[in-house]
């Protein structure tokens, strides 16, 4: 392999490795900001209030207290698996 074609391969997965960063980053934010923006919401109203939360592509009616603890959670692992 020629010097070139191998610096232009090197150049070219350096390139695609920085693209797939720039995707995990944005997946990542379209997972943890809806989630952080309720969750402040909630910070806002009480906790018997309803709501409602699709799961599993149905929309189920809820409390604030109900659905308040599973959003935390799923917030938590979220930032916890960010490759960021």
């Amino acid at each position: 392999m020629s010097d070139r074609l191998e610096s232009e391969l090197i150049s070219k997965i350096t390139e695609l490795q920085q693209e797939a960063k720039e995707h995990q980053y944005v997946l990542h934010l379209n997972h943890f900001l809806p989630s952080r923006l309720v969750l402040d919401a909630f910070k806002k109203v009480e906790p018997t209030r309803k709501c409602f939360r699709l799961i599993g592509g149905v929309l189920v009616e809820r409390t604030v207290q109900e659905i308040q603890p599973s959003l935390e959670e799923n917030l938590a692992n979220v930032c916890c698996l960010s490759p960021i």
